[in-house]
């Protein structure tokens, strides 16, 4: 299996007894001793399923629904054909609806499930009844260190939901476009090669929309009215893009032997003040809370499901 997306199998139809009325999505069936919590973001759910070695679960997706499985931590073997496909930190499974997908893991970790509306995917062209094993952990990381922020913070207010689960789309829309292999994808819009400046500089802290335009060849203004539709300005995109690659850092498996401080200078900020500030700014625990979160505790879980 390539490091980009690929078939894993056609999958039987799930369960109906797996399938929940809210949000229309397939729900889990949990293995011994693995807590679940789930939350429900506008029309996208995200869930965080405890993973025991031995104790297998099976994840189903109902018909117009996607799931976007992410391993953190630990190792999951799923029946492929007549083998197996075993993913691993890092790593995830793209599964369309109707779908079942039986995981037996290999080592103790945790499943965080994305879930989401078919056409939040637009121009992809994705089989029903199906899996995409997708194995570049540098797509899967941050969407899962995303989400998993998302869950574990404190209760969000109806903007912020609407806010991340467009965020949320988007790390999705964006990985699985890259992951799938045979897709074109259409010319790239000016607020896209905007995006692409940002995620490749954002580390630059001489960053700014002017210097943003003056790349693209356009002026500040028509640049700023790219993003309108979007309900956010190129700066305020910067600083979201810093957060997220931010929050990777923080939960990351080198988290230890970097001071926040050094954090934000890797992102683009001045130093830990600053990074507080714009994790406040787009609705996210301190940068201590979202460390403490990802090694295990610190913020609380939500409510059990």
């Amino acid at each position: 299996m390539g490091t980009r997306g690929e078939l894993v199998q056609r999958l039987p139809p799930a369960d109906e007894t797996l399938r929940r009325r809210d949000a229309g999505e397939g729900g889990e069936r949990p293995g011994p001793a693995a807590p679940s919590t789930r939350m429900i973001l506008g029309a996208n759910t995200i869930a965080v399923h405890g993973l025991r070695a031995g104790g297998d679960r099976t994840s189903g997706v109902a018909s117009g629904r996607i799931k976007l499985l992410m391993v953190r931590g630990g190792s999951v073997r799923i029946p492929s054909g007549g083998g197996f496909v075993d993913l691993h930190d890092g790593q995830g499974l793209l599964v369309i609806g109707t779908a079942s997908v039986r995981m037996m893991p290999s080592s103790d970790g945790e499943i965080i499930a994305v879930g989401m509306p078919v056409d939040a995917l637009p121009g992809l062209s994705l089989t029903r009844n199906s899996a995409i094993a997708i194995e570049d952990a540098a797509l899967m990381r941050p969407i899962g260190a995303f989400a998993h922020t998302v869950h574990g913070g404190d209760p969000l207010d109806a903007l912020s939901r609407e806010r991340f689960a467009g965020i949320l789309r988007d790390l999705v829309l964006v990985a699985v476009r890259r992951a799938i292999t045979g897709i074109a994808s259409p010319a790239p819009s000016l607020r896209q090669r905007a995006t692409a400046i940002l995620q490749r500089r954002f580390a630059d802290t001489g960053l700014t929309p002017a210097r943003v335009a003056a790349e693209l060849h356009v002026s500040l203004r028509q640049l700023e009215r790219e993003f309108q539709p979007s309900g956010r300005t190129i700066r305020q995109e910067i600083r979201r893009i810093r957060v997220l690659a931010a929050v990777a850092l923080l939960q990351g498996d080198r988290s230890a032997e970097l001071t926040i401080d050094a954090i934000a200078v890797r992102v683009g900020l001045s130093n830990g003040s600053s990074l507080a500030r714009a994790t406040a700014a787009e609705g996210l625990p301190s940068p201590s809370r979202v460390r403490a979160r990802g090694s295990g505790g610190g913020v609380p879980s939500r409510a059990h499901t």
